[in-house]
């Protein structure tokens, strides 16, 4: 179960994957003098991995040249999915990457809950990783 700190952040639970509470981020930010464009959100969870450095001790490459960017890590959470036979799209999810982070939306807390305890497991075992690149490459994933 994850638990939040005062800003609505867990980084240790999932590590090395963050889980955010989305409305306690919000009226963190909200009491901080930041506007509606910033703390409106239909989405109550986003998971993400916004430093780099934590995924398999700052590697770069897995399973040859698979790059474990922000594109490369949504690529893996793309497979895991696929690996645990649930659809890539979902209503109700976003997914979301840039070159240096990968996040993930969810209006179902639960849903971002279990998600992030399975793919936060997976990241954490090199042999995973380079499993779930192989399906990542293999599906169009990612990278």
């Amino acid at each position: 179960m994850a638990t939040f700190d005062d800003s609505g952040d867990d980084s240790r639970t999932f590590a090395p994957l963050r889980l955010t509470d989305l409305p306690a981020e919000a009226k963190h930010l909200k009491a901080q003098g930041w506007g509606p464009d910033v703390t409106d959100s239909p989405y109550l969870r986003r998971l993400s991995l916004d430093d780099l450095d934590r995924l398999l001790d700052g590697e770069e490459h897995v399973e040859g040249d698979y790059y474990l960017n922000g594109y490369g890590v949504q690529g893996l959470f793309q497979a895991h999915l696929v690996q645990h036979g649930e659809p890539v799209e979902v209503e109700g999810e976003s997914v979301d990457a840039e070159a240096d982070g990968f996040y993930a939306y969810f209006t179902d807390p639960d849903r971002a809950e279990t998600v992030a305890h399975r793919f936060s497991a997976a990241l954490r075992n090199r042999r995973s990783v380079e499993v779930l690149a192989r399906i990542a490459r293999q599906n169009g994933f990612g990278d």
